[in-house]
């Protein structure tokens, strides 16, 4: 039988039913991570009390940074801008977590100020050094404090730290940690995911 290069009605019925088995499960492939993460309580960048366990049955994204990072965070920053814009509709089910790690400058209004200028949905938040050491530990993540906390902005040194980017479901759990050259297409699948 000559081959038309068409598909039958019941392979189409196949494909559909193989798309949706696909698209059902892949949350259910994500991993979830049970050495790392919980609850938190933080300042925000509104200078009001935030407590992750309060955004209810939202995805988070969450990453640990400064604003007077020069490498990594304004990469981080800017894919956090992307996926906001990509996700459309979706964007209000997911949140955005920018975690300083640098208390002693980032003040809540500076945070403010400092993510106006990618995407005034990303959440800003700071505390004390101790309250910051204790979250990042709990993520696995490590930082070294600015050998000069008074120093005027301008002038801070680098602060080591991880660059990771966590995606927590709607429980809080922690199911992905990104290195910082994972592509956005790739995080979006995986809330997409978790969204469904």
């Amino acid at each position: 039988m000559q081959n038309t290069g068409l598909i039958r009605p019941t392979g189409l019925l196949l494909l559909f039913s193989l798309w949706c088995c696909s698209t059902s499960t892949w949350a259910q492939e994500l991993p979830i991570n049970t050495q790392l993460g919980g609850n938190f309580s933080l300042t925000s960048a509104q200078n009001k009390q935030f407590e992750l366990n309060a955004l209810k049955n939202q995805v988070i994204l969450l990453t640990f940074g400064f604003t007077h990072c020069v490498h990594s965070c304004p990469f981080v920053l800017s894919k956090y801008t992307q996926l906001l814009k990509t996700l459309g509709a979706q964007a209000q089910e997911v949140k955005l977590l920018f975690i300083t790690v640098n208390p002693e400058q980032d003040t809540p209004a500076h945070l403010q100020h400092f993510l106006a200028n990618f995407d005034a949905r990303i959440i800003g938040l700071t505390g004390s050094p101790a309250q910051l050491k204790q979250i990042a530990h709990q993520y696995g993540a490590v930082f070294t404090p600015s050998a000069h906390p008074t120093q005027t902005p301008h002038k801070t040194d680098d602060i080591p730290h991880t660059d990771r980017i966590y995606l927590l479901d709607q429980q809080h759990r922690i199911r992905m940690i990104y290195p910082l050259d994972t592509a956005a297409e790739r995080i979006q699948a995986d809330i997409k995911a978790l969204l469904r």
